[in-house]
């Protein structure tokens, strides 16, 4: 790796590696070797946080024996009101879109028996509608009927002559199977940094703070559920946790009812109150994990840095969401906010394209006194009837150099390959799971890799010039958060931005 220009570099496990091994005595200690080998070399280490990816559930050791800590979410469900009488709603065909795209293998990386099963329902609101587009609050005569691991079943009795024009009952579960957190709990957090990183930092020990400089996170989030009778404006479920809606109730009182109503209901009347929650739970989330996160390494002498889910990668388009429906039910899209966590910012990129990351991670570094930002970049499959994992084999040093200037021109510090591998696979077809179709190569493994050398060489000298240099700023691009709260993925201030950006960008016009 020094040989090839590569001054820093992370230790990460993926799936080839068993998860009952991840953080044991055997595997902590290969990671002080690497600690002591990079140290004699002049090298820095960045710890990735997590086993494979999503950071938060520390290969299963986040939730083992705290199964209150497991991630929770809110699922709707609107029923139009005939005759008055006894109204009823259910919850059926619960199913995550993202883990759906990892098959097999993240079924069971995520879910105990690979598949996620429910309970702890609890109602948290019925709301009416009357057909003045008033909402009545009829959460205390609303009612759980039947529950099971795959959903459930609601009523409530409406008094004759209500006015009511529909119905809509919000409810909240817990996925017992599920190896995610609840990133609204800080209990969560806290719980991930005792079994996740404390172990690192007593077996780096002096390293920490100067071979070993950060922690980088990954996409931390629960895993974007959709329904049957998904109707309302976000495309996946909400998390829950119970604290923080009663503070909402608390906080807004006769207005909750119309809160509520605002993350169910499409109509345009609801969207002021969309905005407003989104802004809470944007917070709270933030917040809760990151925040924890932060003072973490603050404590042990280290910097935080990593990416979350980016709506944008791979293209302008800042709604362009390949990982996720509807980000905004992770941490509410707010990149600002996120970013005022980190002391190092963290964004990805896919393939060899221009495109939006650098720029964003630029900015956002930007608005809180730094600059630059480290680039994850890999390379995915996009051919038709072939998986993402499966890999670029056809990517060529040229390629891969061009992609480079591109990310330092837009604002990128360093670029962190994705990936290094320690093996070429082996003799299984199993995808993600086998190194040889685990967003492969590993540009280790790649025909021109000893001429890698001078790439790393000029990618340095072109970071260092760069870095002291002032950008233009001629122009700013508004990032409108509310707007992304209020509409998602679907609003068209997407496309205008994506037009915008990348119009700038090829027009050699610097922005920020």
């Amino acid at each position: 790796m020094r040989d090839a220009g590569y001054q820093s570099f992370q230790i990460q496990t993926r799936l080839s590696f068993p998860r009952n091994r991840y953080l044991s005595d055997d595997y902590l200690a290969m990671c002080r070797l690497a600690a002591d080998e990079a140290a004699s070399r002049g090298m820095m280490i960045g710890i990735y946080d997590e086993y494979n990816w999503l950071s938060g559930h520390a290969g299963g050791l986040t939730v083992q024996g705290r199964d209150e800590l497991r991630e929770r979410h809110l699922f709707h469900v609107t029923v139009p009101v005939g005759a008055s009488g006894r109204i009823a709603g259910a919850i059926t065909g619960i199913r995550s879109q993202d883990v759906g795209y990892l098959h097999e293998p993240g079924r069971q990386w995520v879910y105990d028996g690979g598949e996620p099963l429910w309970d702890e329902w609890t109602l948290v609101g019925a709301i009416g509608v009357t057909a003045d587009g008033l909402p009545v609050d009829l959460t205390a005569g609303a009612h759980i009927d039947r529950a099971d691991p795959q959903g459930c079943a609601t009523s409530v009795d409406v008094p004759p002559a209500s006015g009511l024009r529909e119905v809509t009952f919000l409810v909240a579960a817990r996925c017992r199977s599920s190896r995610m957190i609840n990133y609204l709990d800080p209990a969560a957090a806290r719980r991930f940094t005792e079994v996740g990183y404390d172990p690192y930092a007593r077996a780096f020990g002096p390293h920490m703070g100067t071979t070993v400089r950060y922690v980088f996170f990954d996409q931390p989030h629960a895993c974007f559920y959709t329904w049957d009778q998904n109707e309302g404006p976000t495309a996946s479920t909400l998390m829950y946790e119970a604290s923080f809606y009663r503070e909402l109730q608390e906080a807004y009182g006769r207005d909750w009812p119309a809160l509520l109503l605002s993350i169910s209901r499409r109509d345009p009347a609801w969207a002021s109150w969309r905005m407003t929650f989104f802004e809470r739970y944007a917070q709270r989330g933030i917040g809760a994990f990151l925040g924890t996160l932060a003072q973490w390494c603050h404590r042990h002498g280290v910097l935080l840095s990593g990416h979350e889910v980016l709506s944008h990668v791979s293209s302008w388009h800042p709604t362009g969401t390949i990982v996720a429906d509807d980000p905004r039910t992770n941490f509410g899209l707010d990149y600002f906010g996120i970013d005022a966590w980190r002391d190092v910012t963290g964004v990805d990129a896919r393939n060899a394209m221009p495109q939006l990351s650098a720029k964003f991670g630029d900015s956002v570094a930007r608005s809180h006194g730094r600059s630059g930002c480290i680039v994850e970049q890999y390379f995915g499959r996009v051919v038709p009837g072939s998986h993402f994992a499966a890999g670029w084999w056809e990517l060529t040093l040229g390629q891969l150099r061009s992609q480079t200037m591109r990310h330092h021109i837009l604002g990128m510090r360093q670029l962190l390959m994705h990936a290094f591998w320690l093996t070429d696979g082996d003799e299984s077809e199993r995808m993600l799971v086998n190194p040889r179709f685990d967003f492969a190569p590993g540009v280790n493994f790649e025909p021109w890799f000893a001429a890698h050398r001078a790439l790393a060489d000029e990618s340095a000298r072109v970071s260092v010039f760069l870095d002291g240099m002032r950008p233009f700023d001629h122009v700013a691009v508004l990032y409108p958060l509310r707007t992304a709260w209020m509409g998602g993925p679907s609003h068209e201030f997407g496309r205008h931005t994506a037009f915008w950006t990348e119009h700038l960008a090829r027009e050699g016009i610097d922005y920020a």
